[in-house]
């Protein structure tokens, strides 16, 4: 039976009294109850919108059951991209590649005329362009992990059509950028571990007393949708209080909204003091 616990990553609720506002009660829910079942649904579900107030990394990677983390890349074994197709944007970098032949060949994983041009708007030489100029102002690379890669994806264009071979300052200059690029994924990508899916009616939402109609409320209509969606899988899994799924039980899916609000208060809801 699956029990929603608080978020284990830093929130305003640390620290102070528990569900101190209706923000925080929001902020909560959305990253118990909605979290839980965005990882459930592998991304797939109206809750990755809806809860406003979900931690959202910038890139997510849903494992399957059993599936490792992906390796760094390896130049040796690595995909060896082309610079005018759209390769891999999220190919985790490999923090131990120094040299520019292995930079280079990373840098080209990912076709970045076409990854700047589609999502940020620019060509990636400008993205660049304004990337070094706030390096020489700060001292450091900013920005996201897909910014910088197309940055390193523009230097590398532009010294594969040098006469020279990088060396000194200009090799050192995209080490940096591709030191930058490292942190960057740590920052920006979420690696997410399989989660079985479970059936809405074993899922426990722990929350401030049964007195707490606004937190009840809130939590009631995420639930809703998790109670629609979860009918409407074929592949929802049957629930350990009746043997058998929604579908099962609510062949008619207007039956189930209509009962849904005894539903949450039966089986979901778990008042605690607070």
């Amino acid at each position: 039976m699956e029990r929603f616990d608080r978020p284990n990553h830093e929130d305003p609720l640390a620290g102070g009294s528990l569900y101190k506002s209706y923000r925080q009660f929001k902020y909560y829910a959305d990253n118990v109850v909605g979290r839980v079942w965005y990882e459930m649904r592998k991304g797939e579900t109206l809750l990755a919108n809806h809860c406003r107030f979900r931690v959202k990394p910038r890139h997510t990677i849903f494992l399957d059951a059993g599936q490792s983390p992906p390796e760094p890349y390896d130049p040796e074994t690595g995909f060896h991209g082309d610079p005018d197709t759209p390769g891999e944007m999220w190919t985790r970098p490999n923090p131990a590649l120094s040299d520019y032949r292995p930079l280079a060949q990373y840098a080209l994983t990912v076709g970045g005329y076409h990854y700047a041009d589609d999502n940020f708007g620019v060509d990636c030489f400008e993205l660049d362009r304004i990337g070094s100029l706030l390096y020489s102002l700060t001292g450091k690379w900013l920005g996201t992990f897909d910014e910088l890669r197309c940055c390193l994806f523009a230097e590398q264009r532009r010294l594969s059509h040098s006469d020279r071979y990088p060396e000194g300052k200009d090799l050192d200059y995209m080490r940096i950028l591709y030191s930058a690029i490292c942190q960057a994924w740590d920052r920006d990508v979420e690696l997410v571990a399989h989660r079985p899916k479970k059936d809405p009616r074993d899922l426990r939402v722990p929350y401030p007393g049964r007195d707490n109609k606004r937190f009840a409320r809130y939590v009631s209509d995420l639930l809703h949708i998790v109670y629609e969606e979860a009918r409407d899988d074929p592949k929802s899994p049957p629930s350990l209080a009746t043997g058998r799924n929604l579908r099962q039980d609510y062949p008619e899916r207007e039956a189930l909204q209509t009962q849904i609000p005894q539903l949450v208060k039966n089986h979901n809801l778990i008042g605690i003091n607070g």
